[in-house]
């Protein structure tokens, strides 16, 4: 079962930036891969 994630504005912000970007570039790519799901709730 993949698990459900539920992320805020912050997370996908991270992505252009230095500090934060490789966490959420990785997190990012596992809902593009469907290891992950985003969910809204």
């Amino acid at each position: 079962m993949r698990a459900r994630i539920y992320i805020d504005a912050s997370v996908v912000g991270g992505c252009e930036d230095d500090e934060f970007a490789e966490d959420s570039v990785r997190l990012m790519e596992c809902f593009v891969r469907g290891r992950e799901v985003l969910t809204d709730e």
